[in-house]
């Protein structure tokens, strides 16, 4: 493996079995709302965007949705749920985001952390199975300082709605060091890991 990655050592994890009560309702948004786009509409609108329209999205939460929340991100998606535990809200979940929106989107300047991640198309779902080869953490002295305000800004929004984590399906190879997310996540994280299959896939990038 490249000298910029460090094997991790994977631990079981501990099955919780405790079921707590929740239940869980379709969002009914308004419809005089007009949408707004932001960074934050870019990094989840692109996150779901893919080709079988299948990726779904949970954004955890402790209030129910701000005004804010729902121009910028919620009405962006044709199925919103919220999940309440006596009473109290804590997750939404997100899918099927909206065609028009990616468009208008993509009509847009993207910020340049989210164009690397996720590109001006839909990705592609491997649903081919292969073993993971291991976890690997990216060694920040070793990769050059990328720093942008909006998106570190962004960073703290998501980590609000417990959002570490990236699924993807992206070839790793030595070039993926000069990656602007990778040199950005890697400094403005306190750990950023890759999950790699064994057809060299980075199939999981988590931000700590």
């Amino acid at each position: 493996m490249y000298d910029w990655l460090e094997r991790q050592q994977l631990f079981p994890l501990e099955a919780n079995l405790e079921i707590e009560e929740f239940r869980a309702k379709k969002l009914k948004l308004p419809l005089d709302v007009k949408r707004k786009y932001s960074v934050l509409t870019q990094f989840y609108c692109l996150a779901a965007f893919d080709s079988e329209q299948s990726t779904v999205l949970h954004l955890s939460i402790q209030d129910n949705p701000s005004s804010a929340l729902i121009e910028e991100l919620l009405l962006h998606f044709k199925e919103v749920r919220i999940f309440h535990h006596e009473d109290q809200p804590f997750e939404l979940m997100l899918q099927y985001v909206r065609p028009s929106s990616i468009t208008e989107i993509l009509s847009r300047p993207l910020n340049p952390i989210i164009e690397d991640l996720f590109g001006r198309k839909s990705r592609e779902i491997d649903r081919s199975w292969f073993p993971q080869r291991g976890v690997f953490e990216v060694k920040s002295e070793l990769l050059e300082n990328y720093y942008d305000e909006e998106f570190e800004r962004l960073l703290s929004q998501l980590r609000q709605f417990n959002t570490t984590s990236i699924v993807m399906n992206t070839l790793l190879n030595d070039k993926r060091k000069n990656s602007i997310a990778f040199r950005c996540l890697s400094h403005a994280s306190q750990k950023l890991e890759l999950t790699v299959n064994e057809n060299n896939h980075i199939t999981l990038l988590t931000f700590k």
